[in-house]
């Protein structure tokens, strides 16, 4: 089935280099006055080396199942400045079958609409129907892109079809899941979005987006803007084991022979790397994948001092810590398992070590995701803290290519983190 060429919004690089390091600048000028200059230099470096592209939308219609001819679906509706009254008279719906969505500093709208299996001249798909009346001047690339989010399948024969006063059907491209629990959202890629996004924005994990979309995330580090992909939204959410108030900010306890088992008997395969605090060994653990740090007993004090600032802290743009475990001469943490190595080994050599060289808004976006964790610990936390090792080998990345600052605590007067900043735009 060939893809859907619709409309969006030009893109270019120039123009986000504009609004990612706008707020890249707010951050440095606010918190971090030195930072500013630095990142002003390498900003406009870049900016010199970019190029202005166009792209539009594209789309594979979700194919049908034999099991299942129609559903309700819902379509994600980016906020172009339609009042939910305009928004329900385009899609030709009640007003109760729209839901708001905050999604980041917008909302933006969750359309419910009947989906069926239809075909649309010639591509058999997932589609709902609507009608719109064309004004004069106006195109279907402007209409879907404007109206529809880019969701609109381009048929053969569609352009022509936008004349003056005419009443012409628009096909969005929906979807029904297979499985009861879940209902797909039809969702337009935007500026700044991953993966690991989109599925926290829509409840839902990154690999079933990635096994509903496998044309468009065979490389799960890279989406583009304008993708419309089909997402497996759960509908109550995912499910999470609530916690005890009380008991919240207290880490899991585990023993000494789960550690053992979950690292082999701390078998040289499963090291990942060595500190000045100890060494770093990946496991899994009561069927999650960890990496845990193995320390010398006569680094309790460090332990017992990271151990209570680390265990309160909740945020994702930090590594989180689980548990750990304590005896046998050694004090072991247990943390979280990144997925995607450090970003030192993204930006040094990265196609010796598997990895596709960094986007310049991918390495915009982990200079952000950095300030934001470093932020967090130093100025949001009840006891403050400053973390004095801020290098790129302790800055991992996720499946989406989100950073997450790894973490020694010490309580000390200031840390400079410009290097983090620097090393994202001077290892190209």
């Amino acid at each position: 089935m060939l893809p859907s060429i619709g409309r969006r919004r030009p893109y270019s690089i120039r123009e986000n280099h504009k609004s990612i390091t706008g707020e890249i600048m707010g951050i440095a000028t606010t918190n971090h006055p030195l930072l500013f200059f630095h990142v002003l230099t390498v900003v406009c470096i870049s900016v010199l080396f970019s190029s202005v592209f166009v792209k539009s939308s594209l789309i594979y219609p979700l194919n049908c199942s034999n099991s299942m001819q129609t559903c309700n679906s819902l379509l994600y509706h980016n906020f172009e400045g339609l009042s939910m009254e305009e928004v329900a008279s385009f899609y030709s719906v009640n007003l109760s079958s729209i839901k708001p969505i905050t999604n980041g500093l917008k909302q933006d709208y969750l359309v419910s609409v009947p989906c069926t299996c239809k075909d649309v001249r010639g591509t058999r798909g997932y589609f709902y129907d609507t009608f719109y009346r064309v004004q004069k001047g106006e195109t279907f690339v402007g209409v879907t892109g404007k109206i529809y989010s880019g969701q609109a399948w381009k048929a053969p024969g569609e352009e022509e079809l936008f004349v003056d006063g005419n009443r012409v059907s628009i096909h969005l491209a929906c979807g029904c899941a297979e499985r009861d629990f879940q209902e797909i959202v039809t969702y337009t890629v935007d500026e700044q979005d991953t993966l690991s996004g989109i599925a926290e924005l829509l409840s839902t994990q990154v690999s079933e987006i990635e096994n509903l979309n496998s044309r468009l995330t065979q490389n799960p580090s890279f989406i583009d803007v304008g993708w419309v992909l089909f997402v497996p939204r759960e509908k109550r959410g995912i499910q999470t084991p609530k916690k005890d108030a009380t008991n919240s900010d207290r880490p899991v306890i585990y023993s000494l022979e789960e550690i053992d088992e979950a690292t082999q008997s701390f078998d040289h395969s499963q090291k990942i790397g060595e500190g000045g605090y100890g060494s770093v060994f990946i496991g899994i653990l009561k069927g999650q994948e960890v990496a845990i740090k193995k320390m010398k007993s006569s680094s309790s004090k460090e332990f017992f001092a990271e151990l209570r600032a680390l265990c309160k802290i909740h945020h994702v743009n930090v590594v989180e810590l689980l548990g750990y475990a304590s005896g046998d001469s050694h004090l072991y943490l247990v943390y979280r398992y990144i997925e995607n190595g450090s970003l030192n080994d993204h930006l040094h050599d990265p196609l010796l070590k598997g990895y596709s060289p960094l986007s310049w808004t991918t390495r915009a976006h982990i200079a952000l995701d950095a300030a934001r964790g470093i932020e967090y610990i130093h100025d949001h936390m009840k006891e403050r803290c400053v973390h004095c090792d801020i290098k790129t080998s302790n800055i991992l990345l996720d499946r989406g290519l989100r950073a997450k600052v790894f973490m020694i605590v010490q309580r000390l007067e200031s840390c400079v983190f410009v290097y983090v900043v620097l090393s994202l735009y001077l290892h190209s």
